[in-house]
């Protein structure tokens, strides 16, 4: 079911894109890349599904003083097991640490994941997070990369994904959350790619989340994780449900641009809109991106499982 508030009107949403990006024609944000200031009932009716302190984060956050946030120099990662990688893979986690030794790369394994949830988030967190089918766990991995850079923030890079330059010239100074879209238009590199039915009304479609770059505590993740934390709590099976399009629509890209629009309209908050492959972030070591073990795309099963079966893991 969609929620109140989580869409609006092509015109808005142009107008909001626009704003957002103040981008130069080099794609890379200039100092108006800010929304315009929408009214509080209509803040409110954005955020009634999720977070009733949702608006008073967004104010304090958006009153912070630019100098005192910072890309923290933290590079996370997540797999079921390392030691199952590809050597591809593997060779690829390698490169990423020895070309940033400024940084600390950890790579999280489920077990860690689940470690983690358990001790830095509320108990009701952790609760819900049991609840995911283990053959699914990319939404364990989307949600992880939520919290974690909400909490600690850095750079998120999925295990298939790298960066060919040093993450000290990939990111900006002035970077404070980085937004991309796929090159999707006719005859580009990702034609058709990141269009959803659920974002017909969003220019360029999804905003990627195979890395996420962002100043701990940012807005657009708290609107996120809610919004993720609420689709599981709510999960219905249907035949739109499983598979690749369930997780698009749970925990995947789909929620998470959704989120960050609803977020958008709330007011003044630091991001930049750039092409990431004009950073040196590239999606996929390989040409075909389903060559990790064990794709979701195809399963029928349900994403989340019944209250009394996770109590039973």
């Amino acid at each position: 079911m969609r929620s109140a508030g989580l869409f609006c009107t092509n015109e808005e949403l142009w107008d909001a894109i626009r704003n957002a990006r103040g981008c130069s024609a080099t794609g890379h944000a200039t100092q108006k890349n800010d929304v315009r200031h929408h009214s509080g009932a209509h803040v409110q009716q954005a955020f009634h599904a999720f977070s009733p302190t949702m608006v008073q984060i967004v104010t304090i956050f958006s009153s912070l003083t630019r100098a005192t946030m910072a890309i923290p120099r933290l590079l996370h990662q997540t797999c079921p097991s390392r030691a199952a990688l590809p050597t591809a893979v593997q060779a690829n986690l390698q490169r990423l640490t020895e070309r940033n030794p400024e940084w600390k790369h950890t790579v999280y394994e489920d077990a860690d994941v689940m470690d983690y949830i358990r001790q830095h988030f509320e108990p009701e967190v952790f609760e819900t997070v049991r609840t995911i089918s283990p053959d699914y766990g990319v939404v364990l991995a989307d949600l992880f990369r939520y919290l974690v850079i909400y909490r600690e923030g850095g750079v998120y890079l999925d295990i298939k994904s790298t960066v060919n330059v040093p993450l000290r010239q990939a990111i900006q100074p002035s970077d404070a959350f980085l937004l991309s879209q796929w090159k999707n238009a006719k005859d580009q590199r990702w034609e058709n790619w990141g269009l959803h039915p659920e974002l017909s009304q969003t220019p360029g479609g999804e905003f990627q989340q195979w890395f996420i770059v962002a100043e701990p505590g940012h807005p657009f993740l708290q609107s996120v994780i809610q919004a993720t934390l609420h689709n599981i709590r709510n999960y219905r099976t249907d035949p739109c449900a499983t598979g690749k399009n369930g997780v698009l629509r749970l925990s995947g890209p789909i929620c998470y641009t959704l989120a960050i629009l609803a977020t958008l309209r709330t007011g003044r908050l630091p991001h930049q809109i750039v092409d990431i492959e004009e950073r040196g972030f590239e999606y996929s070591i390989w040409p075909d991106h389903h060559r990790v073990p064990t794709h979701y795309a195809h399963r029928t099963s349900a994403i989340v499982l019944p209250r009394h079966d996770a109590c039973l893991a």
